[in-house]
């Protein structure tokens, strides 16, 4: 394995946690838990809205965060692949 996509896949690793703790985090449910009787004033419904666009942001982040971790791996295998055909190469040109 090569140096660089070891890094890669530790970097893509990182961005899976990171999504899955932003998923898994409580404002995530909070339009679930959101009525009449948690907000004072007539601006319940614009507040709900303004909290489910922002949870939609989020999700858009998450998915966002994994596509940017499957494109590392990617990266990181191409390198991995790369290094393999320059070691093959450098072996058969010894010999």
């Amino acid at each position: 394995m090569h140096g660089d996509s070891a890094a890669l896949r530790l970097r893509a690793n990182e961005m899976r946690q990171v999504a899955v703790m932003i998923e898994s985090s409580s404002v995530m449910t909070l339009d679930r838990h959101a009525g009449e009787e948690t907000v004072i004033g007539s601006r319940f419904d614009a507040l709900l809205d303004e909290l489910r666009l922002a949870q939609q942001q989020l999700f858009a982040s998450v998915d966002e965060l994994r596509w940017r971790a499957y494109c590392l791996e990617r990266d990181a295998d191409d390198l991995d692949m790369a290094a393999a055909r320059a070691t093959t190469l450098g072996v058969a040109g010894v010999a």
